[in-house]
């Protein structure tokens, strides 16, 4: 007698099904996603409800509390039985039950997922199941006219809502083909006026994500053929300025990486960002969230130091919002983040209630004993009188090798050592050459960048006892530090270097 797979992933799927999973299962199998098959398959049905009543019905337990459980023997008996198939075959149908399972979950989703897009989709899928059934003709045409209403009330306009907009006037010139030809002719314009506005929106936000990140990496941007892009969007930018606040807040993007007054655009976008944050999908949210932070990091990066307020303040609106969490969890790095700009201004008693804050609503969990140690040792190092003692003891409470935390530890520790020793040589000297060592293992490439830099300007401070301010050498080393592009602590390291000149 055959024996079933135990490391079957479709058995151990069923096996985890509970009672109302199972009625689901079966209800699929009634509805238009399932079409009762001519052959081999034509029995599902009946294989299903053997396979329940083997994981469910006798994994009951009895009245001694024992749980009923047949051997496998029993299945195959009753699944020939039902099917009245030998095991040759029967294989055959427990292996059609994977790929019923996975358009199971999917309209499973669909039916927990109210966004249109995913209702599209399911539109697409019965079309291709064939339309000459009569009852399900009736229901597509249905869910098209249902579909377009809501399309048109649509509170959310991401860019592939007119990619489905296009879609479903597509669909529409298809099902309504024969009863009226120039109304299929006016589908399929209002069809293409829908696609061509896809294009403008996929086209405007990764061209706006490359020359974002090209600010970064120093990559060439001149194949993005801006001179070809920039009329056509202009040609179409009245057809949808009013229709697609997500197409606003790329454009502005757009234009304050590309024009000479580029930060009056930001201003426009960090403003109306707030305005219509609520009207775009979840995920273009944060992606323009992190956009605004990239143009304020890259301000304070060039010495614009009434930027940090700025940081501070749209950090500060978006707590209030909730707009930095995710399910009630803040991320590690934006704590991190949030703490280190808000000391940098000397907004020490805010941080230290914000640190406190958060502290439960951290992730991930296994990260967040770390950071939360790493923010201490930062509030004691910001404070108006430093304690370096009590930062030093949280930094010695940090257990994780994650390299980042690594380095954020080993950057303060340095901070911390060089602020509390009387002679400028060990251990300060040998936690920078050990830092230095440890950065140039690391393949991380610009990531690594600012701390590098931050430990190649301390070890040129430190190898001077003293700096005439009014002679090169003073002068060179402090524009260096100054212009550079990526450094942490540049003010820090600005004051060590004024403290040592004379």
């Amino acid at each position: 007698m055959p024996t079933l797979t135990k490391q079957s992933q479709t058995f151990r799927i069923l096996r985890s099904f509970e009672e109302k999973e199972w009625q689901d299962f079966k209800d699929y199998f009634k509805s238009p996603f399932f079409f009762k098959p001519r052959g081999k398959e034509a029995v599902l049905p009946d294989v299903l409800d053997a396979l329940y009543e083997y994981y469910m019905v006798f994994a009951k337990k009895d009245a001694n509390g024992e749980v009923l459980n047949p051997n496998d023997n029993y299945l195959w008996e009753k699944l020939r039985q039902d099917g009245g198939a030998d095991p040759r075959i029967i294989n055959n149908w427990l292996s059609n039950l994977d790929r019923h399972l996975d358009i199971f979950f999917r309209y499973q989703w669909m039916k927990e997922d109210n966004s249109l897009e995913k209702g599209i989709w399911t539109l697409k899928y019965l079309h291709r199941r064939g339309l000459e059934d009569e009852f399900t003709h009736k229901y597509y045409v249905n869910k098209l006219k249902k579909f377009e209403n809501k399309f048109h009330a649509a509170k959310e306009k991401s860019s592939s809502h007119w990619y489905h907009r296009f879609i479903l006037e597509m669909e529409k010139s298809v099902v309504f083909k024969l009863e009226d030809n120039f109304k299929r002719g006016e589908y399929i314009k209002e069809g293409l006026k829908h696609l061509e506005f896809f294009y403008l929106h996929e086209k405007l936000k990764y061209i706006g994500l490359f020359i974002d990140r090209s600010k970064i990496v120093d990559a060439n941007i001149e194949d993005l053929n801006l001179p070809a892009f920039l009329p056509y969007l202009e040609h179409l930018k009245p057809l949808i300025w009013n229709e697609s606040p997500l197409f606003r807040l790329y454009y502005y993007l757009l234009m304050g990486l590309t024009e000479d007054d580029g930060n009056v655009h930001y201003e426009q976008l960090q403003k109306e960002f707030f305005e219509v944050a609520l009207k775009i999908p979840l995920h273009e949210r944060n992606n323009i969230r992190e956009l605004i932070f990239n143009f304020l990091i890259r301000q304070i990066n060039l010495g614009k130091s009434e930027y940090k307020r700025i940081l501070y303040t749209f950090y500060v609106e978006l707590l209030k919002r909730d707009f930095l969490l995710v399910q009630g969890k803040l991320g590690y790095a934006i704590y991190r983040n949030v703490v280190a700009i808000a000391l940098d201004i000397g907004e020490w008693d805010w941080t230290k209630e914000f640190i406190e804050k958060y502290e439960k609503k951290l992730t991930p969990f296994h990260r967040a004993e770390d950071i939360y140690a790493y923010c201490q040792a930062l509030l004691y190092v910001y404070r108006k009188e430093p304690d370096y003692a009590t930062a030093i003891s949280w930094l010695n409470k940090m257990t994780s090798k994650f390299i980042f935390f690594e380095i954020w530890r080993r950057t303060l520790l340095i901070i911390c050592y060089y602020d509390t020793q009387e002679s400028l040589t060990l251990p300060v000297e040998a936690e920078i050459n050990n830092f230095k060592e440890y950065l140039r293992n690391k393949e991380l490439k610009e990531r690594i960048l600012p701390y590098q830099n931050f430990a190649r300007f301390i070890s040129r401070i430190l190898k001077t006892a003293t700096f005439n301010k009014n002679k090169g050498k003073y002068i060179r080393l402090k524009k260096e530090i100054e212009e550079a592009k990526w450094i942490v602590h540049r003010e820090w390291l600005l004051k060590k270097l004024e403290e040592r000149g004379i």
